[in-house]
């Protein structure tokens, strides 16, 4: 998946896939945040191995993650978690967070929408978390 297209201010952006090539440009994303953005993370994702393991996820399933970029910069990181082959197989966890610098000019709901499609698409629930 990959879709260009405009924030409010006209900012033009690219929402895509993640990719395995993404370590560094992810990294560098996550190393920016500020601290309390990073709070409400499972993961302590300023460790590049950390990230290395959330792109491998990809891979074995369970998990759909995507990026928004602005030129060859990573301003946004969003998934779709699905609870696997448990009874809950049916609820899923959507993940967003969107750098400062981008907050409040729709990129979240862009963001969003491309997870929740792929939910509805799986017949999954997905629950929105902080």
């Amino acid at each position: 998946m990959e879709k260009k297209t405009k924030l409010k201010d006209g900012t033009e952006i690219l929402i895509r896939d993640m990719r395995k090539d993404d370590t560094q440009k992810s990294h560098d994303f996550f190393q920016k945040l500020p601290l309390d953005d990073r709070a409400y993370l499972r993961a302590d994702v300023t460790k590049k191995w950390v990230v290395e393991a959330r792109i491998k996820s990809i891979a074995m399933g369970g998990v759909k993650r995507i990026v928004a970029e602005v030129g060859d910069e990573i301003v946004a990181d969003g998934a779709i978690e699905l609870a696997g082959h448990t009874w809950k197989k049916h609820v899923g966890e959507l993940r967003l967070l969107v750098a400062r610098d981008y907050q409040r000019k729709g990129l979240g709901m862009l963001m969003a929408r491309e997870p929740c499609t792929l939910a509805a698409a799986e017949k999954v629930h997905a629950r929105a978390v902080r």
